[in-house]
């Protein structure tokens, strides 16, 4: 499929400087092998994730946004993120997940 694109500005300018696009199919791509680049830019990928997300009053989010820019950090995601690293590293989760069912059937009997 070809299609024709008239650069921004003054119509006289442009009006013989068309400029032509040919628009590959799905089915050209997979019989060429031509495909899209894959530079990427942004962050790198941080693994599997799951999203947790909560409300905070406005002047507590305002300084956990002033705290994670002093210490570095580009996204308060990030600061968050290893906040709660370090709190479940100090953790001790075995002893949460071990404890005790309580006596509930000989007290009622």
């Amino acid at each position: 499929m070809v299609q024709h694109f008239t650069p921004l500005g003054p119509l006289s300018t442009w009006l013989d400087h068309s400029i032509e696009v040919k628009a590959a199919t799905a089915a050209e791509v997979q019989r060429t092998g031509m495909m899209a680049p894959t530079t990427r830019t942004g962050r790198r990928s941080k693994g599997d994730r799951k999203f947790v997300g909560f409300r905070i009053a406005t002047p507590k989010a305002d300084a956990m946004e002033e705290i994670a820019k002093a210490e570095g950090y580009q996204y308060v995601s990030d600061w968050l993120s290893d906040v709660v690293e370090e709190r479940l590293a100090n953790t001790r989760l075995h002893a949460i997940h071990q404890q005790d069912e309580l006596p509930l059937g000989r007290l009622a009997s």
